[in-house]
């Protein structure tokens, strides 16, 4: 029960603009250095708030107008479950056939519930095995990511591990979380478990 280990599915800190205070976003007047490509590392955040809050605030643009060149944003995780919950939360918050309100509700749903909405869950179950697909390279992947994100980073032994992890999250692996504290909670006070109130 202890040997699982701890992987941080969120950070402790503020979310930031990885591009304020820097000149990547003003016009320099030279055509040359504002078509130059912006590489990005993100290094075990546990989770995309910095991503966000930078794509948001700014967009890549320069003085209102789109940048010629590229934004390359690498993002390092250690634990495979926090690149797969990123590749989540991308692909709901770009789901344009779902209102504001309702991608709002599933990504706090998502994000902080350990037992989720029925609905919840048909999204899940629908978006993961289009995440599946895109991990494998599968021609049939209709995910929205197909050509932006690239997995050529990663050796096939990681492919094989996030599409484990993505399996992980189709209801056919059922997973009661009410039995997963109680037994937590037992490990945790151990002869205690049965003196304490109530």
């Amino acid at each position: 029960m202890e040997a699982l280990g701890f992987i941080s599915l969120w950070g402790f800190s503020p979310s930031i603009d990885f591009f304020k205070g820097t000149p990547y976003f003003l016009s320099s007047g030279d055509d040359e250095e504002d078509s130059k490509d912006i590489n990005v590392l993100i290094s075990e955040c546990a989770d995309i708030r910095h991503v966000l809050r930078s794509l948001s605030d700014n967009l890549p643009m320069i003085d209102g107008q789109p940048r010629k060149g590229k934004v390359n944003i690498y993002i390092h995780e250690k634990q495979k479950e926090n690149l797969c919950r990123d590749l989540l939360f991308l692909t709901l918050t770009c789901e344009r056939h779902l209102s504001m309100r309702e991608r709002q509700e599933l990504f706090l749903d998502l994000y902080g519930n350990s037992m989720i909405r029925d609905k919840t869950a048909n999204y899940l179950e629908q978006t993961t095995k289009e995440l599946i697909q895109l991990v494998t390279e599968d021609e049939r992947c209709t995910n929205m990511f197909k050509s932006i994100v690239s997995f050529d980073n990663l050796r096939f032994k990681d492919r094989d591990e996030m599409e484990e992890i993505f399996s992980s999250y189709l209801k056919r692996h059922p997973f009661e979380m009410e039995k997963l504290r109680d037994q937590r909670l037992r490990h945790h006070f151990a002869d205690r478990y049965d003196f304490r109130r109530n």
